[in-house]
C-alpha cells in the first residue's frame, strides 16, 4: 500500500486519503486481507472540487489510462504495485502460511477493491 500511495493521483487529496487496509478475515483454511481506496466509511468522502464521493470516481481514476498524470502518479496505482510486489511477497507470505499450519491456514488472499481482483498466495 505504501507504493500505491506514491502512485495515486492527487488533485484535492480526497482519493489518497480514502486508502485503507482492513483487518484480516479468517475463514476455513484461508486469511483474506482487503486493501484499497473508497472502502467502507471512506467511500463517502466528498471531493471538494467535484462534489462527488470517492466511490463515484475512484474506479475511473484507476482504470482510465489515457489521462495525463504528473509522475510518479498514474492510473493503475493500486493494481500495478500489487502485481509488482506479488513475487516479492509470495515467499514471505508462504513462510507465514507454513508457520500458521497449526491453525489450519492453507492460503492467503489479497483483494484489490478497485480492480475487483483477488491475488491468492498459497504455500506449496
Amino acid at each position: 500500500m505504501v507504493e500505491s500511495q506514491v502512485q495515486v493521483p492527487v488533485d484535492t487529496g480526497t482519493l489518497k486519503s480514502s486508502a485503507s487496509i482492513e483487518e484480516p478475515v479468517h475463514t476455513a483454511g484461508a486469511i483474506s486481507v482487503t486493501l484499497g481506496y473508497a472502502i467502507g466509511d471512506k467511500a463517502s468522502l466528498i471531493n471538494p472540487k467535484s462534489g462527488k464521493t470517492v466511490e463515484e470516481y475512484a474506479v475511473d481514476v484507476h482504470e482510465i489510462t489515457d489521462v495525463f498524470h504528473m509522475e510518479p502518479t498514474k492510473a493503475k496505482f493500486l493494481e500495478d504495485p500489487a502485481n509488482e510486489f506479488e513475487t516479492a511477497l509470495g515467499p514471505v507470505l508462504s513462510e507465514a502460511i507454513t508457520a500458521s499450519r497449526y491453525a489450519g491456514v492453507t492460503g492467503i488472499e489479497t483483494v484489490d477493491t478497485l480492480a475487483n481482483q483477488s491475488i491468492p498466495i498459497s504455500a506449496e
